[in-house]
């Protein structure tokens, strides 16, 4: 995988790269790409060096990952209906042991860390299920299943809504007051 600027003619930084990917997030320092394979790539992107792999990371293909923003966490979900929360360290040395591990009905499609709070993971799948997950003591905080299946997901910046698209083409949007306290 090569990177370039929009003013330049040859790639600045070159990536390798075994399989195409299927998910890629960039922290400051740190690039994680996720392959439709199941695995986890980590790059040094000063240097385009491979810093960590991770092979069969999941059993299919990785839909989405997210880093949580003091880049010391990666998580990955996937096609096998595995969500997975890593390490950053232990995917580097190669450690094939997650933190922790959420299993859902079907593909997961979205894995998005709170910007407020890095031991909580917000989750999203086509088994029409949202999900808030705490890391540390493996406890689902919500649930909220949707009227259809879910394609894609975000939450607000205060973290007080999330919007659900679902595949028969509404957006469905629910409070999160709970989460406060």
């Amino acid at each position: 995988m090569a990177v370039w600027r929009w003013d330049k003619k040859e790639p600045i930084l070159r990536f390798p790269l075994k399989d195409p990917l299927t998910a890629f997030r960039v922290v400051g320092s740190i690039a994680v790409g996720a392959t439709d394979k199941g695995s986890i790539l980590v790059w040094d992107t000063m240097t385009g060096a491979l810093i960590g792999e991770l092979d069969q990371a999941h059993y299919m293909a990785i839909t989405d990952l997210d880093l949580n923003p003091e880049c010391d966490m990666v998580a990955t979900g996937g096609r096998d209906g595995k969500v997975k929360v890593w390490a950053l360290k232990a995917l580097i040395d190669k450690s094939n042991t997650p933190m922790a591990e959420l299993t859902f009905n079907a593909e997961v499609c979205k894995v998005v860390f709170s910007k407020t709070n890095s031991d909580r993971l917000f989750i999203a799948s086509i088994d029409k299920t949202f999900k808030a997950f705490e890391i540390s003591s493996k406890v689902v905080l919500r649930t909220i299943v949707a009227p259809a299946p879910i394609l894609l997901m975000t939450v607000d910046v205060g973290e007080s809504n999330v919007y659900l698209a679902c595949d028969n083409l509404n957006v469905y949007c629910y409070a999160m007051e709970w989460l406060e306290g």
